[in-house]
């Protein structure tokens, strides 16, 4: 009987959505650009009205569970947000809404930059199997960190996961703003060319970390060699036309 309240599923749902939910989605206030006292007690009073138990209090035992789970998580919400650290971790999502970007709450942050740090010992040992899901896990959680991103499509290449265009296009997504760092990204992206026997495609992304940050040695580098080896490469086929001209001139 109680599953045939048609609020079950509604409940349900909810609860369901607030499980994973930030406090400010649960409290309806995700899409302010700012926030006051004011309006976390206001939208709080608000949502609470849809849950309280007093509003269920004549429905299936399973229906009020449900309504006092909402109503638990609501109170749960409201309590976060009138904390100093519920505060600032709420600007800092209103923030990189406004930015359009991912939030990141320090838990993930952290729970990151634990899986990039124990991707880094199996990357350093050419464990590219290994350390492939871990830099996965720590760009899915906190993609803002540009190495996390980098790595995962690096390395996701080196363990064969992604294909080279795949890779490449994963790459050409981290953008971080500062020179040194894009320039890095640039190398990278040339290295994975060059490993794959597309010397011109690297050459191009060298040139390009290079013009990020001059001061980039690994693409000075490869522009070096690149340089050194057809400027030889140049220098053997004029000696050749050369020596063959004045053997036709001999004959």
């Amino acid at each position: 009987p109680g599953r045939a309240d048609p609020r079950a599923q509604r409940l349900a749902e909810a609860a369901a959505s607030m499980a994973r939910a930030h406090p400010l989605e649960i409290l309806a206030l995700a899409d302010r650009k700012t926030l006051t006292d004011a309006d976390v007690a206001n939208a709080f009073r608000e949502v609470s009205r849809r849950y309280h138990p007093d509003t269920y209090y004549n429905a299936a035992p399973d229906v009020r569970a449900l309504a006092e789970d909402c109503f638990s998580r609501v109170n749960a919400a409201h309590d976060v947000l009138r904390t100093p650290v519920g505060q600032a971790d709420a600007l800092r999502y209103l923030e990189a809404r406004a930015q359009g970007v991912q939030y990141v709450s320090e838990r993930d942050r952290l729970t990151a930059r634990v899986a990039f740090r124990k991707g880094e010992v199996a990357y350093r040992g050419r464990d590219w199997k290994t350390a492939d899901p871990l830099f996965q896990e720590a760009a899915k959680l906190d993609g803002q960190t540009w190495p996390h991103a980098l790595y995962a499509a690096y390395c996701g290449w080196l363990a064969r996961r992604l294909s080279t265009a795949e890779a490449l296009f994963a790459l050409d997504a981290v953008k971080p703003a500062e020179d040194v760092r894009a320039a890095e990204v640039y190398v990278y992206a040339g290295n994975l060319l060059k490993q794959d026997g597309r010397e011109a495609d690297a050459l191009i992304r060298f040139r390009a970390a290079y013009r990020r940050d001059p001061t980039n040695r690994d693409a000075l580098r490869e522009i070096r060699l690149h340089e050194s080896r057809h400027g030889a490469a140049d220098a053997s086929a004029r000696a050749g036309l050369f020596g063959g001209l004045l053997g036709r001139k001999k004959d």
